[in-house]
């Protein structure tokens, strides 16, 4: 990831995402964010962030919860939701926050869904993590291959600390699966499902015994959905005496999307005449300029071009 350290990050992760296989197949897909989204450090995803004004490819979460209220059919075919990643509205649920701001989001999102009906009974709503949180697993992480050939610095063949996921949707039966998925297994569902090809070597039938499990035959276990879902769900409030750390340190994914955000000399805001100028690393002298900015700054100036 690009930082202070590492500018020569900047603008490097140019390879095709699920998002371009969802174009390809003419798929609706939306990106709902509060703050910074941080899928627009893919390039491809940058440009997609500029062009919304037109295609609605990313809305902040206002526009999430309006679009559950409409017809389920109007609804993205796959929607992915970014929570807010700093400031005192984060609800990422990561270090050094508290975990309830990130409960209320989770909260917020089923109840919405839920109270379409339509839209609860066409729905699968998965909740992930991308890391453990540092707590320690007795398990190995098992052996996995690479999912592309970009193994100059990391080999990729082993699969990370076990995290925890749950599927929500009338058409899942309640209880626990115990085979062994990885975050690759939501990809390779998605390109199952929509006939699109395979993302990566992991996803592949040429990964053999390797190859990514799909979750799709928990799915169609039941002939009739469920109807002992909750209505809605609650979370337990923000405690009054919480008082988010007056510093925070800008280290890690939190620097570099910020960084990466203060990098653009011109935001792709929504508006018909912004160009993104996203390929190639700044001229030497503004790239001083960025890698001496404090962490003070980092978190000031970025956030006013959202």
């Amino acid at each position: 990831m690009p930082s202070r350290k590492e500018p020569q990050y900047l603008y490097k992760y140019d390879q095709d995402t699920i998002y371009d296989k969802l174009n390809n197949a003419n798929k609706q897909w939306c990106i709902y964010h509060d703050g910074i989204p941080q899928s627009i450090v893919m390039t491809h995803l940058l440009t997609e962030y500029a062009g919304s004004i037109f295609t609605s490819k990313y809305r902040g979460m206002k526009g999430f919860f309006e679009d559950t209220k409409n017809h389920e059919k109007y609804f993205p075919d796959y929607a992915f939701i970014e929570p807010c990643y700093s400031g005192k509205n984060e609800n990422d649920q990561h270090p050094p926050v508290g975990v309830a701001s990130g409960e209320q989001l989770i909260a917020s999102v089923y109840n919405n869904i839920r109270s379409n009906d339509a839209l609860w009974k066409s729905t699968l709503l998965i909740i992930i993590y991308d890391e453990h949180g540092g707590f320690f697993d007795h398990v190995p992480p098992p052996s996995t291959v690479a999912p592309d050939d970009n193994t100059k610095e990391f080999s990729f063949d082993r699969l990370g600390v076990r995290v925890p996921a749950i599927l929500i949707s009338p058409w899942v039966q309640k209880g626990v699966c115990k085979t062994l998925f990885d975050h690759s297994s939501i990809l390779r569902y998605l390109c199952e499902k929509w006939n699109m090809e395979p993302i990566s070597s992991r996803t592949s039938s040429e990964a053999g015994n390797f190859q990514s499990k799909s979750f799709a035959n928990i799915l169609t276990k039941l002939s009739t959905p469920r109807t002992d879902t909750p209505l809605t769900i609650s979370a337990r409030s923000v405690p009054k005496g919480y008082i988010a750390p007056n510093k925070v340190n800008v280290d890690g994914s939190r620097e570099s999307l910020l960084y990466f955000v203060a990098s653009l000399s011109e935001i792709p805001a929504k508006s018909s005449n912004v160009k993104v100028k996203s390929s190639g690393v700044k001229p030497s002298s503004k790239l001083d300029k960025l890698n001496s900015l404090n962490d003070k700054q980092l978190t000031v100036i970025p956030p006013k071009k959202f």
